[in-house]
């Protein structure tokens, strides 16, 4: 999958392995913040009805959601373990 050049997902295309509960946490920040100022949309997943509260308040064992880039629609995925601390993923996939 190439980079894109999208001025608005374009520094989201490296893929990223989340070693910490530290790096989980930073990366769902920034997914918040791109959601609520409507450069991402949720297409779906564990999050639920509301991802936006579900984001800050308290996430299930596991996280595995999709968000699309309002731009250019190009789509990413997190994938991770939560309760065992098995790390997680980041990566566009689209």
């Amino acid at each position: 999958m190439g980079l894109t050049n999208c001025t608005n997902c374009g520094g989201f295309d490296e893929p990223l392995q989340m070693e910490s509960p530290e790096d989980l946490k930073q990366l769902l920040w920034q997914i918040y913040d791109m959601l609520r100022y409507g450069m991402f949309r949720y297409l779906g997943g564990t999050l639920g009805v509301n991802p936006m509260d579900t984001l800050v308040r308290k996430w299930g064992d596991r996280i595995d959601f999709k968000v699309g880039c309002t731009v250019c629609c190009r789509e990413y995925r997190l994938e991770a373990e939560t309760q065992s601390g098995a790390g997680g993923r980041w990566e566009a996939i689209s």
